[in-house]
Parts: C-alpha cells; sequence; structure tokens
C-alpha cells in the first residue's frame, strides 16, 4: 500500500509543479506584454514612460521589459524539458508571439481619423493580440 501512496504524492507534486510553471508563463508573459506597450509609449513621445507599476525612468523600464522576456524564454524552456508534448508546443507557441511583440514595440503609425495620437499602433495591437491569443490557447492546453 506504501508504494501506491508514495506514486500518487509524486503525481501530486508533479502536477502542482508544472502548474506552478504555467502560471509563472502566463506572468512572464502578460509583464512582457504590458512593459512592450510601455516602452512603445515612451519611444512615441505620447507619454513620459510610465510602466505598469508608475516607474518613470527609461532604463529601469527598459530593464524590465528584458528581465520579463528573459524570464518567458527560461519558463518555455523548461517546460518543453518537462512537457508533455503539447504543453509544450504551446508553450514554445506564447515565445514566439512574445518575440513578435517586442519586435514590434519600436512600431510608429501616423495618427488616428481627425487628427489624434494612435494610442498603440496597428502593428503592436497585432502583437499584442497574438500574444494574447498564444496564452489563451497555451492555458487551456495546460487546464487539461
Amino acid at each position: 500500500m506504501e508504494p501506491i501512496k508514495q506514486r500518487a504524492a509524486q503525481r501530486v507534486r508533479i502536477h502542482q509543479e508544472r502548474f506552478e510553471r504555467c502560471a509563472q508563463l502566463v506572468e512572464a508573459a502578460n509583464e512582457a506584454r504590458g512593459l512592450a506597450i510601455a516602452v512603445n509609449r515612451a519611444h512615441r513621445g505620447e507619454r513620459p514612460a510610465f510602466g505598469p507599476d508608475g516607474v518613470t525612468d527609461w532604463s529601469v523600464l527598459d530593464e524590465r521589459f528584458h528581465a520579463a522576456r528573459a524570464r518567458v524564454r527560461t519558463l518555455a524552456g523548461v517546460l518543453r524539458i518537462y512537457g508533455p508534448d503539447e504543453l509544450a508546443e504551446k508553450a514554445e507557441a506564447v515565445r514566439k508571439a512574445e518575440g513578435a511583440l517586442a519586435y514590434a514595440r519600436f512600431a510608429q503609425d501616423g495618427e488616428a481619423a481627425g487628427g489624434r495620437p494612435v494610442s498603440i499602433p496597428i502593428d503592436m495591437r497585432r502583437a499584442a493580440d497574438g500574444l494574447d491569443r498564444a496564452v489563451l490557447e497555451f492555458t487551456d492546453a495546460a487546464r487539461q
């Protein structure tokens, strides 16, 4: 009876560790998304470089952005190592979508209709939406 309990406890531990890694990936991807948008807005001079938590220093904002990107890459790699394969594939899709968002962070559009400034350039919006979709698909796979 003892080996059965040990295997059950091990499965629970593995499930909990996987859940924690998945949650960390979602948090890092969402943080990178918010920081990429903040970097874009600051780059276009739309407003001072305010990060999601009120950071006004450009170097701090940029450093946090790159740290969040590094966490996304690391967690996607860890999920690739430990699997399962479907979850690893979805994590890789999140990493690629985050990379597309990082590439678009210096996008600049003209002005919206009526001469109003563009809140988020269309390329940036598409990349952010792509990341949102990838995160949603990842969380759906993680629930299974």
